[in-house]
């Protein structure tokens, strides 16, 4: 399964930059069944020595601030690809995101909620590092890439990180 892939993929660029760092993996899935998978696969994607949560929850009901305050600390990565709830679910918690999310990377599911979300984050004073709407073929550093989902990619300005 490729459920968790991408978190792990970015734990291991985590662990690149901070070797002996915490590391805590918070997931939240809307379906039970694919909750339970995701359970299941930590230790395969090699998350078993890290601190991690799996909830079954929908986002959009629950909420950011709501979801991730229960971490306690800053969010260093917040990693979301939510089926095209981004949008209400983002701009719902910029002020929370502002305030606690060091780094933010977003699959985004058309291209008003890919513009739309890119708008608010620079009002916000974010940091765009990635803007690639969906279906779209898009020069990248690495040649021509095809993207089915957007990719937005974003770094707080706060000195406080």
């Amino acid at each position: 399964s490729k459920l968790g892939l991408w978190a792990a993929r970015a734990v291991a660029a985590w662990r690149k930059l901070r070797p002996d760092g915490h590391c805590l993996a918070a997931f939240a899935e809307i379906l039970p069944k694919q909750a339970e998978e995701l359970r299941r696969s930590v230790t395969q994607l090699g998350l078993g020595d890290c601190n991690s949560q799996v909830w079954t929850v929908d986002v959009q009901k629950v909420g950011l601030p709501e979801l991730l305050g229960s971490l306690g600390s800053p969010v260093d990565y917040l990693d979301m690809d939510i089926e095209g709830a981004e949008l209400p679910a983002i701009m719902q918690a910029r002020s929370f995101l502002k305030d606690r999310v060091r780094r933010i990377h977003i699959g985004t599911h058309s291209r008003h909620i890919h513009h739309s979300l890119e708008q608010a984050l620079r009002q916000d004073g974010w940091h765009i590092v990635w803007s690639f709407p969906n279906h779209a073929y898009v020069q990248t550093p690495y040649g021509r890439v095809a993207f089915l989902n957007g990719v937005l990619a974003a770094v707080s300005r706060d000195r406080r990180w």
